[in-house]
């Protein structure tokens, strides 16, 4: 009997308490905007590094300009969907065989966010200088606007 009256005092008091199903653990948060902008920015490089076409889906192609070339201006010019893919194949292309001869520019050391409100600006070493790549944020991701030791 005394064991039935501890049962029903147990419940009693779980029903009182307000007991609820604990929801399962979401994982782990999300990565704060500035370590994405980081890796998007890295790898965008290494693959223009590489000269690797899939990396045209990263660029923003109607602003963007890389050491001082407006790549934007041939890209516009070409009018048709075909040629705008040969100026960006050929962009590519060409950067790949450039850096081609210097593989440790892929892998830069010192990768930061600089600046975050409106713009986001990655920064990474090269030696002395510093490289600057201006990312936009475009939905749900990025697009690389810009390349640069110079802002």
């Amino acid at each position: 009997m005394r064991i039935a009256a501890l049962a029903v005092a147990l419940l009693l008091v779980l029903a009182s308490a307000g007991c609820r199903r604990i929801p399962p653990h979401p994982g782990p948060p999300p990565a704060p905007p500035e370590d994405s902008a980081v890796r998007f920015a890295r790898a965008t490089w290494q693959a223009l590094c590489r000269g690797d076409a899939k990396v045209a889906s990263q660029i923003d192609w109607p602003r963007f300009k890389a050491f001082g070339d407006d790549v934007a201006a041939r890209w516009q010019a070409a009018a048709l969907p075909a040629a705008r893919r040969q100026c960006q194949t050929k962009f590519i292309t060409d950067f790949g065989r450039r850096s081609a001869a210097g593989k440790e520019l892929a892998n830069l050391p010192g990768w930061a966010v600089t600046r975050g409100a409106g713009d986001i600006i990655v920064t990474a070493k090269m030696g002395p200088a510093t490289l600057y790549f201006r990312v936009a944020r475009r939905g749900l991701g990025y697009r690389l606007e810009s390349v640069d030791t110079a802002l």
